[in-house]
């Protein structure tokens, strides 16, 4: 089944309200998406977890996407612990 989750970062905030970072990347001169590789035109990058540099980076979308495939609720390069709650999707959207 899908369902729609809400993170919360390491300060207990939703990831809609973590501010945007400016991490520069090794690639590029902008910051980059772990999970996808893109930068922040369409959505803002965040840090959820305690992972630094370009691993510290990723849209809310991507990590939402992550966690539902991956059916796991952890970081699993710094093992940081997410808030997740996850609820079904409504059948009519």
């Amino acid at each position: 089944p899908r369902y729609v989750m809400q993170v919360a970062a390491k300060d207990g905030q939703l990831l809609s309200a973590v501010r945007t970072l400016a991490t520069q990347s090794l690639f590029n001169d902008r910051p980059m998406c772990r999970i996808c590789h893109e930068g922040s035109s369409q959505e803002d990058l965040l840090s959820p977890c305690e992972c630094m540099g370009t691993l510290g980076t990723i849209h809310r979308s991507c990590l939402e996407h992550w966690l539902s495939s991956s059916n796991t609720s952890y970081c699993e390069l710094c093992h940081f612990r997410f808030a997740v709650e996850r609820k079904p999707r409504p059948l009519v959207e």
